[in-house]
Parts: C-alpha cells; sequence; structure tokens
C-alpha cells in the first residue's frame, strides 16, 4: 500500500509539474524593434529578425520583457485611425535609444539616436494619445523616446507608469495627462511646447517628478491634484500659466529644490481649498508675474520680500545666462551652500546628475554649482586662465602684496610646490554643466577633434600680431589683433573636444 501511494503520489506530482510548465508564461527576454527591418519572419529575438512594427513588440510581451527600440519614428497605425495608440504592457519596459547592433541596454545613446512617437498620421490627423496607460499593476517603463504629434502625448488613468529621459513635446493639448488613482513617476525628461498644460495630474494617489525640463508650455508648467507628491530638482521657466499649480494640496507634499522662473502667471500657486499647503524648500522662484500665492517657503531665493520664511533670500540668483536659457548658479550666486542645512540629501542628485551636495551645504535651486578648488575664475575649466593666477601669486606668503589664499591649498600660508602639485592634478577639469561643442574656430583641420594638429596651427601663430608673417586671425578670439594667453586659454578650454 505504500508503495502504491508512493507511486500515485509522483504521477500526481509529475502531473502538476507538467501543467504549471505548459500554462506559465515564456521566460522573459528582450524583444527587439527597429523600423528599418526587412526580416520576412520576425520575431523580435534578435536584431536581424527586429520587428518593423511597435505594436508587434507590444503584442508579444509579457510581464519581464524589455521591448528594445531602434531610432527612427513610430506611429501607432499607417492609417488614419486617431484612436490608435500603443499601450504598454503590465510589468514591461519599453525603451528607446538604439542604433540597432547592442546587446546591452546601457549601450543605447537616446540623446543621437532619436526614437520617436508620433501622432501625426495620414491626411493631417493627429492621435488623440500616443501612450494610453490603463490598468497596469505592476510598473511598465517608457524610456528613451520623443513623444509627438499628438492631442495629449502621454495619457494615463488607473495605473503605475514609469516615464524616464523622453522629450514630450508639440502635443495639441497636454504633454501628460494622468488621473483616476495612477501612481506616476516622470524623471530626467523634457516636456516643452506643448499648447496647454505641460503636466496634467489629476486624482492621483502618488506622483514623483524630478529632474526634468518643464518649458515654454501654453499654460501650467505642472498642474497637480493628488496625494503624496514629491516635485523635486525640476527647471520649470517660461511657460505660459503657473510654473506649478496645487489644487487642494496636503502638508505631505515636498517641493523642493526646483527653479521656478520666468513663468506668466504664478511660480507656485496654492489653490488651498481644504486649508493646507505644501511644504516648499531650497527652490529658486524667480521673475514670474507673482511668485508665491498662498504658500509659503523656507530656506528659498524670492522675488517679493513680502513672501517670508525662514531661510529665505531675496536678491537676483546669479543665473550664469537666463536670457539664452542657462539657468546654472554663477560661482558667486547668493543661492550657493544657502539651501536648509538641516535636510537630508542623501542619494539625490542634481538637474544634470551632479551630486545634490557639493562644497559643504546643499544650493538652493535645481542646480547644485559644480565647484573645483582650482577653478579660480568660476568658468567651469581648469586652463591657462586659472594658472596665471597662481603663478600671480607663486612663492608669496600671507600678508604679502599679490596674496592670493585661494591658491594656498594645503592651508600653511605660503603658495609653493604642493600647492603646485594639488593644482596639476585638476588641470583639464570641466564642468559637467557645461555643453560647448567643438566648432569649426578651434578645430582648424576640419577632423571633428581639436587635437595635436590644432593645436600645431595655433603654436605657430603664438605672440604674433596683426600684419606679421605668422599671424593667423583664426587664432585670435578676442580680437585684440595679437595673439596671447587669452587667446590660448580659450583655445586650450576645448582641448579634445
Amino acid at each position: 500500500m505504500r508503495l502504491r501511494m508512493n507511486v500515485v503520489s509522483v504521477m500526481l506530482v509529475l502531473a502538476n509539474t507538467v501543467w504549471i510548465l505548459g500554462s506559465a508564461p515564456l521566460q522573459a527576454g528582450i524583444i527587439r524593434v527597429d523600423a528599418s527591418s526587412t526580416s520576412v519572419s520576425p520575431d523580435g529575438g534578435s536584431w536581424e529578425t527586429a520587428y518593423a512594427d511597435l505594436q508587434d513588440a507590444l503584442g508579444a510581451a509579457v510581464s519581464g520583457d524589455e521591448i528594445w527600440v531602434a531610432k527612427g519614428i513610430y506611429k501607432p497605425t499607417t492609417a488614419s485611425d486617431t484612436a490608435a495608440r500603443f499601450e504598454p504592457v503590465d510589468g514591461v519596459g519599453m525603451y528607446g535609444g538604439f542604433t540597432g547592433n547592442e546587446s546591452s541596454r546601457n549601450e543605447r545613446d537616446y540623446a543621437n539616436n532619436k526614437t520617436y512617437l508620433s501622432g501625426d498620421l495620414d491626411g493631417g490627423l493627429n492621435s488623440i494619445r500616443i501612450i494610453y496607460a490603463s490598468g497596469i499593476s505592476n510598473y511598465a517603463v517608457v524610456d528613451g523616446f520623443e513623444i509627438t504629434g499628438a492631442d495629449k502625448g502621454v495619457w494615463c488613468s488607473g495605473t503605475k507608469l514609469a516615464i524616464a529621459n523622453c522629450v514630450i513635446a508639440g502635443n495639441s493639448d497636454y504633454g501628460v495627462y494622468c488621473s483616476a488613482g495612477s501612481t506616476i513617476s516622470i524623471s530626467n525628461s523634457v516636456i516643452k511646447n506643448n499648447v496647454k498644460r505641460g503636466i496634467w495630474c489629476n486624482g492621483l494617489m502618488n506622483v514623483e517628478i524630478t529632474n526634468n525640463v518643464i518649458r515654454d508650455n501654453g499654460t501650467d508648467g505642472l498642474y497637480c491634484l493628488g496625494r503624496t507628491t514629491v516635485i523635486r530638482n525640476n527647471l520649470i521657466h517660461n511657460n505660459g500659466g503657473d510654473g506649478i499649480y496645487f489644487a487642494s494640496p496636503n502638508s505631505d507634499d515636498i517641493v523642493s529644490n526646483n527653479t521656478v522662473v520666468y513663468n506668466s502667471g504664478n511660480g507656485i500657486y496654492n489653490d488651498e481649498l481644504l486649508f493646507y499647503s505644501p511644504t516648499i524648500f531650497n527652490c529658486v522662484v524667480w521673475g514670474n508675474g507673482d511668485d508665491l500665492f498662498d504658500c509659503e517657503a523656507t530656506y528659498s531665493c524670492l522675488g517679493d520680500p513680502c513672501d517670508l520664511g525662514l531661510g529665505n533670500i531675496y536678491t537676483d540668483p546669479d543665473f550664469k545666462n537666463a536670457g539664452a536659457g542657462d539657468f546654472h548658479l554663477n560661482g558667486a550666486s547668493p543661492c550657493v551652500n544657502a539651501g536648509d542645512p538641516c535636510g537630508v540629501y542623501d542619494g539625490q542628485v542634481d538637474i544634470d546628475g551632479d551630486s545634490r551636495v557639493m562644497g559643504g551645504l546643499v544650493d538652493i535651486g535645481a542646480d547644485e554649482l559644480d565647484m573645483n578648488i582650482a577653478d579660480f575664475n568660476g568658468d567651469g575649466y581648469v586652463n591657462m586662465i586659472d594658472h596665471s593666477i597662481l603663478a600671480g601669486t607663486w612663492r608669496n606668503s600671507l600678508g604679502q602684496d599679490g596674496w592670493d589664499d585661494r591658491c594656498d591649498f594645503d592651508g600653511d600660508d605660503v603658495v609653493d610646490v604642493n600647492d603646485l602639485a594639488v593644482f596639476v592634478e585638476e588641470w583639464g577639469w570641466q564642468a559637467d554643466w557645461l555643453t560647448v561643442e567643438p566648432e569649426d574656430v578651434y578645430d582648424y583641420d576640419g577632423d571633428g577633434i581639436v587635437g595635436v594638429s590644432d593645436l600645431s596651427v595655433f603654436m605657430d601663430a603664438w605672440l604674433s600680431k596683426l600684419g606679421w608673417d605668422n599671424w593667423d586671425g583664426r587664432c585670435d578670439y578676442d580680437d585684440s589683433e595679437d595673439i596671447d594667453l587669452i587667446d590660448f586659454a580659450e583655445f586650450a578650454g576645448q582641448w579634445k573636444k
């Protein structure tokens, strides 16, 4: 009897195992999409057999899969059905920015391999929505796409969705429209030039909006009616309405380290229907129609001295070049090291991805000043200009004419070889916020990089003046009619770019 029962038990176990294996989904994997694919039997298993249509990949995906999408333009339909849309799959990540030969997601370059999800349909029509997410219980991911040409770029309801590294622009209504109990994360993205609001979040359970640029939208940059809202490290500027509009916020809403500037309406507007206010700190709110409406901030840079609050300052934040849209802080900005000293910033990064706290204390605004002790003039480079400052105080001691304590790195009251060693270690440093591309005016031989051959050209003209035989006007960057140290510093700043 015992033997018989064991046999029966084994048979039941085997039968159950077969049923489980037969009913289980396929092993999670990678599904590839390439608009230029010509595979006659596409299955997404390799780049050679990639799907040409993103809809096919979404139809094949199961929870745990990743969909890798190569550069190109993808539309939800080849016809004129304006209701057609891409629907993210529960637990599946969609990633754009591939060339079409990568073996690792880390190899993609979404900044240069533009992957468009476009709502521009046949007959001059536009999709109502490009991304439609509903009923997702395990986060779906949309990462590395440019979403454009629809009524609403992203629409979600009752879902969990993470949007990252995307550009959501040029939609005729909202960039992102979310409602009805969703949990939403939007990070490291640009939401711009949408006809109405950049982001509209209504009735959500959790909203986290971090490290984004939200600019030049027709009305509000961000409208938020939710619970447990975090808005951190964003640059929100030049929107046609309010920078941030809160409808019925609560005290759990956190607004920290944002730069909210030059919006036509209020910088931050609080509807305050339930007599609550968001917690606002470490923000630059400047140059808006009105900076704060029915809310208070602490440790912030504000334009209106009537907006009282602990640690607030009311002087120009001193941006690098606000007129050109560069809202990084200058070294002399009053916002540097002026944020809440009691805040907890572990693991946070600023709008550029730099560590949130640099130089001892947290800065106010989305930018944490990327500093280097040897960048004496604060231009973002350690180069010949800084070397000339060090040379000007070389061998000086405290109290002597020409003393510059910035160059006394070891604090021994003399600028000597020990300080020079520190300077040499920092030579060639460049701040992360610099985005200057190599230009033909530095790349004399046109090979795409400022290198040794270009240096040779510059040195042939070194110390020459207008009219001399070796004069080369390309090297006279300051138009002073002589090639000198200032010109060399300009050239050196482009070295190896």
